[in-house]
């Protein structure tokens, strides 16, 4: 009896060693299973997704030199419509710009009034980067990107010179928001010149009354004034015309229907003067100037 038992154990202790080893050899034998390490699996991040992050206001609010600049409307409809439109730029949306908002408007100008603005990183609002021109033909109220370049570890200030070509233009101290950011400047209000700052300009043409010469208005803008460079001012039916509250500087007088590189002159505005400039019309092609002279504006 004891035998027959001991035969018995024997024997099943055997088939299991058998199937065990059988078990191991289908494991690691077996060319299509891999072990799977939990620790491979912590190290997959998933992809990661761009959000805009929430605007940078500027600390300045306003300021005593020909402008100031106010935050309170930010949260407006059209605000917020303008911060979603530039967050779609790519340098911000793969959180390489550096890039503020605002708004500009001119101190008693009309909405929607057309101006010429003057500046070097000043961008039309769009959501895609534009290459800035120094020269904009603009609405009043309009938005715009200021296109910062990065800023040295030391200063995170820019400055923005902005203005009319025909009135002063300040120099804004603008803070550069963190890269991949949107700034804020707020709704900007440029003033216009002070009386002591400005002068006059007064045209006139003379030409001859049997001939028939095109001549309705002329342009006075940048040293490249021309094409979209200038604005027209009509001139009456004397032919003159009068311009008042021109900052002090140095402009280019156009008469655009002649020849563009033989009807441009340089003018100077001097402050509380009036230029007078009297020219002569010969023909369609030919006009010059014949005296210039300067006298106390009114």
């Amino acid at each position: 009896m004891y035998q027959l038992i001991t035969r018995k154990l024997i024997k099943l202790l055997g088939v299991s060693l058998i199937l065990s080893l059988t078990g191991c050899l289908s494991i690691t034998t077996n060319p299509k299973t891999t072990p799977v390490k939990l620790e491979e699996k912590s190290t997959v991040s998933p992809k990661p997704t761009q959000t805009p992050l929430p605007p940078q206001i500027a600390s300045s609010i306003s300021d005593e030199s020909g402008y100031k600049i106010d935050v309170s409307r930010v949260n407006d409809p059209q605000w917020l419509e303008a911060i979603s439109l530039a967050n779609q730029r790519p340098d911000l949306a793969s959180g390489r710009g550096f890039v503020t908002l605002v708004r500009i408007f001119w101190q008693d100008a009309k909405p929607g009034e057309t101006i010429q603005l003057v500046s070097g990183k000043l961008n039309e609002l769009k959501s895609s980067t534009t290459g800035g021109g120094r020269y904009l033909q603009v609405p009043n109220g309009g938005f715009f990107i200021i296109e910062h370049i990065p800023p040295h570890p030391s200063n995170n200030k820019d400055e923005l010179e902005v203005g009319a070509y025909f009135h002063h233009k300040p120099t804004i101290m603008v803070d550069i928001p963190p890269i991949g950011q949107l700034g804020i400047l707020g709704d900007l209000t440029l003033n216009w010149a002070g009386s002591s700052e400005v002068g006059a300009l007064i045209i006139k043409v003379n030409k001859p009354l049997d001939k028939e010469i095109k001549l309705t208005k002329i342009r006075l803008g940048p040293a490249i004034v021309g094409g979209p460079y200038g604005l027209d001012f009509k001139l009456d039916n004397n032919h003159q015309v009068v311009i008042k509250n021109l900052s002090a500087g140095t402009y280019k007088l156009l008469f655009p229907e002649f020849n563009y590189q033989k009807s441009r002159w340089t003018v100077e505005v001097f402050p509380q003067k009036a230029t007078l400039l009297e020219f002569s019309a010969h023909n369609q092609t030919l006009i010059e100037k014949v005296q210039e002279s300067q006298g106390i504006a009114d």
